[in-house]
């Protein structure tokens, strides 16, 4: 049912129509029970194993998915890459050679560049794929919940996030491509389910195989593992991705599906890790993902770390150069959970921020690209504008001293004549174009030198490292040659390489000045407050994590100032990723892992957690709801969490339950079949055995007769209903019985009909059968089916759900929601106690408003409403019972709207009849 199917078309309390709900439960029919009783697989042939094993195909695709993802991270990352580099080469080229006076010109360029690729990227999803907008993960999780959400998951989408994502990353916006990852990869595994499409290009492939998973079941569970394969690549981090799948996307998952899951995340973390091998020609595959600290020391630490031995012990502590070798001191707790603190509510007045503007958005297509070019523009004006007002020039280790006392100390270019100490007095020591020196020959081959004496004597030489081998780091722009405009830098240049150098580095120089961390932490929290929720493929992780690098960095330099070198200033660069990251999403177990896995080391597994725990107690002071559960009410989806409301613990199933139910008979004409449909929007029906006719029980149902009196079957789907009306128009005979499925299936009389129904017609309602064999369906009107169509008999019982779960009206609204919840229902018909369907319950029954509709009629509207609701009902007793039947014979029903639906009503109730029982009783002793 819709997620106001059963209730008229309900959409929320705004009335707006919201989106159709899956079939997470299968329909289980005599057909399917039949079709499961094969050859046992323990004495089949290999080729039969392979043909009609889906355990086989099951772990097929998982590593396709996989496989898939990754060579789509390293896509999306090596491009981001390209086109940011061209950018700022070609920033420093307008730079260097003063078009436009330099300044001016390179404003302009940043500006128009930049504008170009967001204005690309926004058309592209306002009037191509809207629902590539914005990080997909609230679309994805209301998915595996059980909302189909129209358009979300396609090729179109798959196409529109990659390019979109790579042209709003490379913009100089604050957002990143590790959101909408996630939502390419669930994009890629339900494309991979969707496979049986091919089935017109190759007729030949055996139907078993490409329709093997073409449900709603297993194309849930593979979205979930394409979900965590993509968080997995994002950050190299496959148990940080599976247990995001696990913790934040999954609804419903078993054993086997947390298996699949992590071997997903795996092969895509392994395929990007041996293409990035590749790519960088080093055949090193411990780096993985789009951001990566490593797991070594490089040249440059090395060599520090080499000068810190041969110093002694009393400049050790001053001297870390990476998070491997950090110490983290029992006092520095505190200040981790006070930074968790600050992060937390950073990222509370953020989520807060952004619920506000969410609902404000444009929502026509060119207002939507109207809105990412003023941001862009004002995105390109405020960095540039806040570069030159604050030019902080630091060096960038491509410059390194020779012949010197300080042999190896980072210098400031060939202007620089100061910072290089004169080793002999007839040798002037230089600054040479080196970001180190190391051993060449000899069994010290490798290891860092401070001159020549240090490798001699192991039969080498002190050989630099040149920097056209390995680049320096940041943008020079007004700098001096060997050094890095900070904000520059930070703004313009790769955020990865600013969080990995925030993260690791303190030694000899901090590589940021607190000014210019405070202003850049300051304007990117701004800009992604204004850009996360644009048309616009991009996520909140990296510009989150940059935030709170740059406040955690801030603080950790600050208190470096005053306790001494001791303390490891890119530790509290980490924990403030951390908490920010935490007050956003309030996800904690997967990011720690995430964290973890990213440095390559569980060296600050006690700080990292330390600060999710204050992060988590200062945010949601700030903000109730996460980042994701904004997104879910923003986008209207009915998402069921994991615990039922409060309110259901205070009404039962009758007083919720939508009604009146339009059933059908087991052996039903078409004709009434073609006038329920026409009259209604249900998905599901209740099937019921043959009773007395009745009127009908509703104005908007078409004169027709409608059965009610009888017992409960089973359900059938609306899905079902069209298939079978559309096999009229198939192209498969002649108009004859043998010929065609639609005489096949259907019959004159009543006698004729076939108790197990049509074997072709189960195909045909399962989406099973190819096009070359059910041939191309017609489209169908219904004014198209003849009086003598509409007066064909056909057995609905043989191709109705006959399993499917039922509730007594008289059920705690609280029980049918762990039910409804657990199996994944579409539709949950409540019955009373003579078997007969009474009512139905969809999402739309277990949302808050129509709760709070129906508790209104046995509570006082004061206590309901109040602040603190929750204490005050339940504190309330129920009204009494002479009470509740007089308001049951006063209200035939909660009116939603024009149409008059109603929810709830005066239904038959034990207490109903032990009253009436109790009335008679006292009549008769009269």
């Amino acid at each position: 049912d819709s997620l106001g199917g059963w209730a008229g078309g309900w959409g929320n309390e705004d009335g707006k129509r919201e989106h159709e709900s899956l079939d997470f439960d299968p329909v289980n029919t005599y057909y399917s029970v039949d079709a499961q009783r094969g050859v046992p697989m323990k004495i089949a042939t290999l080729a039969e194993k392979m043909r009609y094993s889906p355990f086989l195909f099951r772990w097929i695709y998982t590593v396709l998915i996989g496989v898939a993802i990754g060579i789509t991270a390293q896509f999306i990352q090596a491009t981001i890459e390209s086109l940011t580099q061209l950018r700022n080469m070609g920033l420093q080229y307008v730079w260097d050679t003063e078009v436009l006076g330099g300044h001016v010109g390179s404003f302009l360029f940043v500006v128009f560049y930049n504008l170009v690729l967001v204005v690309t990227a926004g058309t592209m999803v306002a009037f191509i794929r809207p629902t590539a907008a914005g990080d997909g993960i609230a679309q994805v999780k209301g998915f595996l919940n059980g909302t189909s959400i129209p358009g979300v998951f396609s090729i179109q989408a798959i196409l529109v996030t990659v390019f979109g994502s790579i042209l709003a990353s490379s913009s100089a916006l604050a957002c990143g491509p590790e959101g909408p990852l996630i939502h390419i990869g669930a994009n890629i595994a339900y494309a991979i389910t969707s496979i049986d499409k091919l089935t017109a290009l190759f007729p030949a492939l055996p139907q078993s195989v490409l329709a093997r998973f073409h449900n709603d079941r297993d194309r849930r569970d593979f979205v979930c593992a394409g979900a965590g394969a993509g968080i997995a690549a994002a950050f190299g981090a496959p148990i940080g991705g599976g247990l995001f799948a696990l913790e934040e996307a999954a609804s419903h998952w078993t054993p086997m599906l947390i298996i699949r899951i992590f071997t997903s995340a795996l092969v895509a973390t392994f395929t990007l890790s041996f293409i990035k091998a590749g790519w960088s020609g080093t055949g090193d595959i411990s780096l993985s993902g789009l951001l990566s600290f490593g797991n070594s020391l490089s040249i440059t630490d090395a060599q520090k770390q080499f000068q810190s031995d041969s110093m002694g012990e009393e400049a050790e502590a001053a001297t870390f150069d990476s998070a491997l070798d950090a110490p983290v001191l029992w006092w520095e707790l505190c200040l981790f959970f006070l930074l968790g603190c600050v992060g937390g509510a950073v990222g509370g007045l953020f989520n807060k921020f952004h619920s506000a503007l969410a609902t404000r958005r444009p929502k026509m297509p060119i207002f939507k690209v109207w809105e990412v070019a003023c941001l862009s523009l004002l995105t390109s004006c405020l960095l540039f504008t806040l570069v030159r007002a604050a030019p902080t020039c630091r060096n960038d280790g491509s410059w390194t001293c020779s012949d010197a006392e300080n042999w190896g100390e980072w210098c400031g270019g060939t202007i620089d004549n100061s910072t290089c100490i004169n080793r002999h007095a007839g040798t002037p020591a230089t600054c040479v174009n080196a970001t180190g020196w190391v051993c060449m020959g000899g069994h010290k081959a490798g290891s860092p030198c401070q001159g020549l004496g240090d490798c001699e004597w192991a039969h080498g030489t002190c050989e630099r490292i040149s920097s056209h081998q390995r680049r320096g780091f940041g943008i020079q722009l007004g700098c001096a040659e060997g050094q890095y405009d900070e904000l520059a830098t930070l703004f313009f240049g790769s955020q990865r390489e600013a969080i990995v150098r925030m993260g690791t580095r303190s030694h000899p120089h901090e590589p940021f000045t607190n000014t210019s961390l405070a202003i850049a932490a300051l304007a990117i929290l701004l800009l992604m407050t204004l850009t996360y929720g644009t048309s616009l493929p991009g996520g909140f992780f990296m510009p989150s994590w940059f935030i709170g690098a740059c406040f955690g960095r801030l603080f950790g330099q600050v208190i470096k100032a005053y306790v001494g070198p001791s303390v490891y200033s890119g530790a509290y660069s980490l924990a403030g990723s951390a908490a920010v990251l935490c007050g956003v999403q309030r996800a904690s177990i997967f990011m720690i892992f995430i964290i973890l896995e990213a440095t390559s080391n569980v060296h600050f597994l006690l700080p990292v957690a330390t600060t999710f725990l204050g992060a988590n107690f200062v945010s949601r002071m700030f903000s109730i709801e996460g980042i994701y559960d904004i997104g879910l009410r923003t986008k209207l989806l009915r998402y069921l969490p994991h615990s039922a409301d409060w309110l259901m613990d205070l009404c039962t199933v009758n007083e919720v339950m939508s009604r009146p139910v339009h059933t059908m008979r087991c052996i039903e004409t078409i004709g009434n079949i073609v006038d329920t449909l026409r009259a209604t929007s249900h998905n599901g029906f209740p099937v019921v055995s043959l009773g007395v006719a009745q009127a009908p029980s509703h104005e908007d149902v078409q004169p027709r007769e409608t059965f009610t009196g009888g017992r409960f079957e089973g359900v059938i789907l609306r899905s079902h209903l069209r298939q079978l009306l559309a096999a009229r128009f198939l192209r498969d005979g002649g108009e004859t019985a043998d010929d065609s499925l639609w005489f096949r299936a259907t019959s004159l009389t009543v006698k004729g009909v076939k108790v197990d129904g049509e074997k072709d017609m189960f195909e045909l309602m399962l989406d099973r059968r190819s096009a070359a064999e059910a041939g191309k369906e017609k489209e169908f009107e219904w004014g198209m089916f003849s009086v003598e169509d509409r007066a064909r008999f056909v057995n609905l019982g043989a191709y109705m759900n006959a399993a499917c779960f039922t509730v007594h009206e008289g059920c705690q609204m609280s029980r049918a929601y762990t039910l409804f919840r657990d199996m994944g229902l579409r539709h949950l018909p409540v019955v009373n106690s003579r078997q007969t369907p009474i009512g139905m319950l969809t999402r739309a029954n277990f949302s808050r408003f129509q709760l709070h509709r129906s508790v209104k009629a046995f509570y006082d509207e004061e206590y309901v409403c109040a602040p603190d609701a929750k204490k005050s009902a339940k504190k309330m007793p129920r009204l009494r019972m002479s009470e509740t039947l007089a308001k049951q014979r006063t209200r035939m029903g909660l009116a939603s709207g024009s149409d008059g639906r109603a929810i709830g009503g005066a239904v038959e109730t034990w207490q109903a009849r032990l009253a009436a029982d109790l009335g008679r009783i006292g009549t008769s002793s009269k």
